[in-house]
């Protein structure tokens, strides 16, 4: 599915742009279709993260038990656009803080604290 926003993705990770583009199109029909969407596009960046920067993690981690770990809040990694810091990476985690408490989908209740 083509999307504004998030179809420079498509070339390095076509699932991520299919959600992206998904959420985008049921955005004005179904907005809390769309929030779902974007918790599964958010659950899934934050695999790819993990994957890329080659990140011990369980398998069977939930979305919340992946921000919160300490290996992924201070990843860091320098990029051809500059830095990217662990203070990068708790700004995303304070955006996606309202995701957090919501139960993915395909997820069951973690009895992870903070």
């Amino acid at each position: 599915m083509k999307s504004v926003n998030f179809e420079f993705l498509r070339e390095a990770n076509e699932p991520l742009a299919n959600l992206g583009g998904l959420a985008e199109a049921v955005l004005h029909i179904d907005p809390g279709s769309s929030l779902t969407r974007l918790r599964n596009f958010a659950e899934e960046l934050t695999k790819v993260i993990y994957q890329e920067e080659l990140l011990p993690r369980m398998l069977q981690s939930s979305f919340y038990e992946l921000m919160k770990s300490p290996v992924f809040t201070s990843v860091s990694h320098e990029g051809t656009d500059g830095v990217f810091t662990a203070d990068d990476v708790g700004e995303l985690i304070t955006v996606l803080r309202p995701f957090l408490k919501q139960e993915g989908a395909h997820e069951q209740q973690s009895s992870y604290t903070e």
